[in-house]
């Protein structure tokens, strides 16, 4: 109830109005507190919207800078929810993927570097850090382990 409140506020602070999907969408993003993928949201919290009508809040609410994205290695976009009171918002931070759960996490202490580009125009910039978050590495087998050999066949071999 709380996020819905939230958001709702956010909405309309952002001059835009606060129509159901976008309630929704950004009350699931704002929960979520972190990056999150359409997907995701159509399972969750957004499941009795359509895809179109998802993308379109979602789309809506980056252009408001309620929310950022940002492409993972795996092309899947994912969107977060901009807490005002933080600096790094919007996307100006770095983020960690994990490559085996596909979760992404915001990381607000790690601002991305200035580049001098001159007179081109950026629309935009990112930095995703890649590799295996805690959780999916203590279920990989670890080195030495009989798991991480292979597959053991202890039947006698024959020499004939």
């Amino acid at each position: 109830m709380i996020h819905e409140k939230i958001a709702q506020q956010r909405l309309r602070n952002a001059g835009l109005r606060a129509t159901a999907a976008r309630r929704k969408v950004l009350t699931a993003l704002i929960a979520h507190q972190g990056p999150l993928r359409h997907g995701d949201l159509l399972q969750g919290a957004a499941a009795d919207l359509d895809r179109v009508t998802a993308y379109r809040a979602l789309s809506a609410l980056c252009e408001h800078d309620l929310a950022h994205r940002v492409q993972g290695t795996d092309g899947v976009w994912r969107y977060c929810a901009h807490t005002p009171a933080l600096s790094g918002c919007p996307g100006g931070h770095a983020h960690l993927l994990c490559e085996i759960c596909g979760e992404m996490w915001c990381v607000l202490t790690a601002s991305l570097p200035r580049v001098e580009v001159g007179e081109f125009r950026v629309a935009g910039k990112q930095m995703v850090i890649y590799g295996c978050c805690a959780a999916c590495y203590a279920m990989l087998p670890q080195p030495g382990t009989p798991s991480a050999r292979g597959p053991q066949n202890d039947s006698p071999v024959s020499t004939t």
